[in-house]
């Protein structure tokens, strides 16, 4: 029997079978008018502590969900529900959500980072590119190059978007 935890709900908390329970993370299938979810390489991530989800909605295999899960577990230990959004972890969280999940509608499965060239470094993500950990660009900074068309290599030379060693290019924005 697979470990369970309570989530809240809109209308009431319920229990919820998971595939992965951690200290202070649980990675499930989210519930859809109450009940689970039975849709492919869909899971929800849940703040044990709390009940509250801290992704809704996550795209992608259940090793990938579980992995970041493993990876993030601890630091989620520090989180003040009652003012998630002042979490000093909240932008490293969004952006290693976005490292982590695939969404093979937009990108090439084949193409998506290999979990062994991302890792966090002081509670930033970074990715291994030319032998070297490089601090992923803010959700803000990747804004801007897409909008201004002109973007950044991780050691600061200024590309198109889609040069093969732009950010856009290796985070797969593009």
């Amino acid at each position: 029997m697979p470990n369970s935890i309570t989530v809240q709900c809109k209308d009431q908390p319920r229990s919820i079978a998971t595939v992965w329970l951690g200290d202070c993370l649980a990675v499930h299938r989210p519930t859809i008018n109450g009940s689970p979810s039975k849709q492919a390489n869909h899971w929800a991530i849940t703040h044990i502590p709390s009940g509250l989800a801290v992704c809704l909605s996550f795209d992608g295999t259940e090793s990938a969900a579980v992995g970041l899960a493993k990876d993030w577990d601890a630091k989620f230990s520090t989180l003040d529900v009652k003012s998630p959004r002042t979490w000093p972890l909240c932008e490293a969280w969004g952006a290693a959500l976005k490292l982590a999940q695939s969404d093979p509608g937009c990108f090439d499965a084949s193409q998506t980072l290999p979990r062994d060239r991302v890792k966090i470094v002081d509670s930033w993500v970074h990715v291994l590119w030319r032998r070297r950990w490089w601090p992923v660009p803010s959700d803000h900074v990747v804004e801007d190059m897409i909008f201004d068309s002109v973007a950044e290599t991780p050691d600061g030379r200024t590309v198109e978007p889609d040069h093969p060693e732009s950010w856009l290019s290796i985070l797969k924005v593009i």
